[in-house]
């Protein structure tokens, strides 16, 4: 599936990964927790105990509930039906709307 992974102090980038549970944990190094941005079709998905392990700041992605809030560790976004629980991948299109609302960390270097 692709998804949009942003690493601590990079980009957004586009990534393929296993449309699975399992996979989605490993790419964010435990339990996921989701957040649906209204109006997109767009789900943003970190580590649910990211806070609590101390993970690397990574950035704001100011959108939706999402707005102002400082997120840690690995981010991904896939896309998502209203009121489905299954997730798919995301459109080209998708990585120029994440890419214009995303905002590294103070002190991240992009690449």
């Amino acid at each position: 599936m692709n998804v949009i992974k942003i690493l601590p102090g990079r980009e957004p980038e586009m990534a393929d990964i296993d449309n699975t549970l399992k996979a989605l944990q490993q790419a964010v190094g435990g339990y996921i927790e989701t957040v649906t941005l209204p109006r997109t079709g767009l789900v943003v998905i970190v580590n649910e105990e990211g806070r609590l392990l101390d993970l690397p700041e990574n950035g704001v992605l100011n959108i939706g509930p999402l707005m102002g809030q400082l997120l840690v560790g690995t981010v991904l976004v896939v896309r998502a039906a209203p009121g489905a629980e299954d997730f798919s991948g995301v459109r080209a299109c998708d990585l120029g709307l994440i890419r214009a609302c995303w905002v590294p960390a103070k002190g991240e270097r992009t690449e």
